[in-house]
C-alpha cells in the first residue's frame, strides 16, 4: 500500500489549511516545501501556538526503531490518511527542528557561494563531531544546511547512536564497510569526500562543471573516477586536503588519523586568515 500511502499523505499536507497530529497538535503546512524521499513525505511546517519553523517526515514506508533513533521526536500514528476509495492508514511522524538556509548540494551551484569559507567550516563541525564521538549515520550534501556566511549545520541526525543500522546513502559509503561493522566509523568515509571536495573546490570552481549530471551534484563513492578528480585539483596545491583524501587509499573501514588531519586543516586557515589581517 506503499503507493496510496504517499499519494494520501502528500494530499493532506498540500490541501488541508491545517493538519492534525496526534501528539503534536494541528500544524500548517508550507505547501512549497513537501518532497517525497525514500521513506517519508517530509515538509517544512509551523506548530500551531509555538514560535519557530519545523520539519514533519510522515513515513510511508516502516522504519525499524525509529522511535530509538529519534526518541525525543518521534510520534507513532500520529497522522490519519485516507482516500475517496476508503483506504485508512495511521502513518509514523517525526519532527524535527527546521534550519534556514540552503542544502549543500544545491547552495554550491550558488554564484557567490564562497567555497574556502564552507570547506573550513565543514572541516571545523566535522573535527568536533569525531572527537566528540557523535555519529550522524547519513552524512551528505542534502543533509548539511548552509546559513548565512556560511554557517553550516547538519541536519537528520540519529540521535541514539546505537540505533545506526546500516550505512546510509549508498552514494556516500564506503566501499568495503559491511552493515554489521562498528557504528562508531560510520561517517569517516563521507567526511572525507566532502571535506576534500570542498577544498578542491576552493581552488578550482570548474570541477563543479565535471561532477554534475543532469543539472545535479553527482556523488558516488563507488566511482574512482571522482577521486582521481579531486585529487588532481589538490595534488601540489593543497597538501592538507590531498593527505586527507590519500587516506583512502588504505582500503580499510576504519579511516584512521582523520579527525587529527582536519583539525590541521582547519588550523591552517585560521593561520592564512591571521596572516591576511
Amino acid at each position: 500500500m506503499t503507493v496510496t500511502n504517499v499519494i494520501c499523505i502528500t494530499n493532506i499536507l498540500r490541501y488541508y489549511p491545517t493538519v492534525q497530529l496526534h501528539g503534536i497538535g494541528e500544524v500548517i503546512v508550507d505547501k512549497k516545501s513537501i518532497l517525497v524521499g525514500n521513506s517519508a513525505v517530509t515538509a517544512r511546517c509551523r506548530r500551531v501556538g509555538t514560535e519557530g519553523d519545523y520539519v514533519i517526515k510522515c513515513y510511508y514506508r516502516d522504519v525499524d526503531d525509529l522511535g530509538d533513533i529519534y526518541p525525543n521526536n518521534y510520534y507513532p500514528e500520529a497522522l490519519f490518511v485516507y482516500d475517496i476509495f476508503g483506504y485508512t492508514d495511521l502513518v509514523d511522524v517525526v519532527m524535527l527542528k527546521w534550519f534556514p538556509g540552503e542544502s549543500l548540494d544545491k547552495h554550491i551551484y550558488n554564484p557567490e557561494c564562497n567555497f574556502r569559507v564552507l570547506s573550513h567550516n565543514f572541516d571545523a563541525i566535522a573535527a568536533l563531531f569525531l572527537d566528540n564521538n557523535n555519529m550522524h549515520g547519513d552524512i551528505t550534501a542534502e543533509n548539511i544546511i548552509v546559513q548565512a556566511h556560511g554557517e553550516i549545520n547538519i541536519i537528520d541526525s540519529i540521535e541514539s547512536n546505537n540505533s545506526i543500522n546500516g550505512n546510509g546513502t549508498e552514494e556516500y559509503n564506503n566501499p568495503l564497510r559491511a552493515i554489521f561493522l562498528p557504528n562508531k566509523h560510520v561517517d569517516e568515509y563521507a567526511i572525507v569526500i566532502i571535506s576534500s571536495l570542498l577544498a578542491a573546490l576552493a581552488i578550482d570552481r570548474t570541477l563543479l562543471e565535471r561532477i554534475t549530471t543532469f543539472g545535479a551534484l553527482h556523488i558516488d563513492s563507488y566511482n574512482d573516477f571522482l577521486i582521481s578528480l579531486i585529487a588532481e585539483v589538490l595534488k601540489d596545491r593543497d597538501d592538507i586536503h590531498y593527505n586527507i583524501l590519500q587516506l583512502l587509499e588504505n582500503n580499510t573501514v576504519t579511516i584512521n588519523g582523520l579527525s587529527l588531519a582536519l583539525r590541521h586543516a582547519v588550523m591552517e586557515i585560521i593561520h592564512d586568515y591571521d596572516t591576511i589581517l
